[in-house]
C-alpha cells in the first residue's frame, strides 16, 4: 500500500497544475449532514453521563454482552 501511494505521488507530481481550482465540496466524499444541522444539537454527550443512543435495542448479541458485563 505504501509503495503504491508513493508511486501515485510521483506520477501526480509530473502532471500539469490544475487550470481551475477543485473545491472539496464538489468531490464525491463530502462528509456532512444531508439535512443540515442545528448548532444546539452539536457538542459533547449530556452531563448525566454516557452516550444517549441505545446500542442494545434490536441487537440481541449486544444485549447479551451488556447483561454479561452487568453480572460481573
Amino acid at each position: 500500500m505504501r509503495g503504491g501511494m508513493r508511486l501515485r505521488g510521483r506520477i501526480v507530481r509530473l502532471l500539469p497544475p490544475r487550470r481551475e481550482p477543485f473545491p472539496a465540496r464538489k468531490g464525491p466524499n463530502v462528509r456532512g449532514c444531508s439535512g443540515g444541522y442545528r448548532l444546539a444539537e452539536l457538542g459533547v454527550f449530556p452531563a448525566g453521563g454516557g452516550c444517549p443512543v441505545p446500542h442494545s435495542e434490536g441487537n440481541p448479541a449486544v444485549a447479551e454482552r451488556a447483561a454479561a458485563r452487568a453480572a460481573d
